[in-house]
């Protein structure tokens, strides 16, 4: 269930099977809701780009203090794939920690580890061509 604005608990529920199976127990942990004390966005940006004629288009760019996601479309010929684009921020290269991509739709989402407290500046770089992508930072 979404939590709503006056909430002030949240609680998951789960079943417990213990070892004679047909008798399963739901069980629920509940902890205290502080939404002001949430992990903020640092960047949600999109971005779309052509290369050479073929367009990249980064349907989100979304940094949290914890990790850094950027999901979009491109075309084939680009190889994109799962990790095909290095994140680079304040000049330095940012770790990616997983990918996945489809190959009917081109869809791809790539996570990296989180962008630096100081943010300067953030570029993609594209592996198969080279380019790069300025992001502008606010």
């Amino acid at each position: 269930m979404p939590a709503t604005s006056p909430a002030k608990k949240l609680s998951f529920s789960y079943y417990d099977e213990p070892p004679v199976r047909d008798q399963r127990r739901e069980k629920q942990i509940t902890f205290p809701y502080h939404p002001d004390e949430a992990m903020t966005t640092k960047i949600r940006q999109e971005v779309n780009v052509t290369i050479d004629g073929k367009k990249i288009t980064i349907g989100t760019i979304t940094a949290t203090p914890t990790m850094t996601l950027i999901e979009g479309t491109s075309q084939p010929e680009l190889g994109i794939g799962m990790d095909g684009i290095d994140l680079i921020a304040n000049g330095e290269s940012v770790p990616q920690t997983s990918g996945e991509s489809s190959f009917l739709t081109h869809a791809f989402s790539m996570r990296y580890a989180s962008l630096p407290e100081n943010l300067q500046s953030v570029q993609l770089i594209i592996k198969k061509t080279g380019d790069t992508v300025q992001i502008p930072v606010k």
